[in-house]
């Protein structure tokens, strides 16, 4: 008779976002340094960039902690509440910010620029390689800083894998570690995928955490980026 599975009920997962959290190494170093320059930036704006799960988001979160700015995602941005985000008078974080319809980017900038105010600004790419129509937007952008978050070492993609088990409450052997790393996809990713599959088959399967478990994890991630 085999076990039946369970259905495994995805509960929020608190993840840690706050200074003491973020993990320095040489692919993000540069970042940090230009956030602790604010409010001394030669420009309106900051740039962060980086592949998907990079830390852009948690830099984001720990300079609106620190400059008490609001955070919009650029997909929600519209010229009629760009007035009201910058209302506070702290500047404003814009997820996303390649998203942002580019009239309504143009007046953030512009009236950010009027009253003293920043806007830390994070996409997947420099602003500079936008397909940005606006040309005033255009040559704006692109002469303001922008800081690229690489692609982590072995030693970072371990501390990213160990944070990200703690946030969910689960126990990470030195076992697992050991056999997945030099396995495992080199990107943010690809952690973030790993310990997301781990916890959800392991609550729906309710088996324990191991070496032979992880490697079917990692096989079926495989597979899931062979059948895209």
């Amino acid at each position: 008779m085999t076990a039946s599975r369970q259905i495994p009920i995805e509960f929020p997962v608190r993840t840690a976002l706050g200074v003491d959290d973020f993990m320095v190494a040489e692919c993000n170093e540069e970042s940090i340094a230009w956030l602790d320059k604010w409010p001394d930036w030669p420009m309106p704006a900051l740039c962060l960039y980086g592949p998907g799960g990079s830390g852009k988001t948690h830099l984001l979160h720990i300079w609106c902690e620190t400059s008490k700015a609001d955070n919009i995602d650029g997909r929600d941005l519209t010229t009629d509440i760009v007035p009201v985000l910058l209302e506070s008078g702290h500047g404003l974080a814009v997820d996303n910010a390649e998203n942002c319809p580019e009239d309504s980017l143009f007046h953030l900038y512009n009236l950010a620029k009027e009253t003293n105010q920043k806007l830390l600004l994070a996409s997947k790419q420099a602003p500079a390689h936008w397909n940005i129509g606006l040309k005033d937007l255009a040559s704006r952008l692109r002469a303001c800083p922008s800081v690229g978050l690489r692609y982590p070492d072995e030693d970072m993609l371990a501390a990213l894998m160990m944070k990200q088990f703690q946030d969910r409450n689960l126990r990470l052997s030195p076992e697992i570690l050991a056999y997945v790393l030099p396995r495992l996809e080199r990107s943010f990713e690809a952690v973030r995928q790993f310990v997301t599959l781990m916890d959800l088959e392991s609550l729906a399967e309710r088996r324990k955490l191991t070496v032979p478990f992880a490697s079917r994890i990692m096989d079926q991630m495989e597979k899931n980026k062979d059948g895209r």
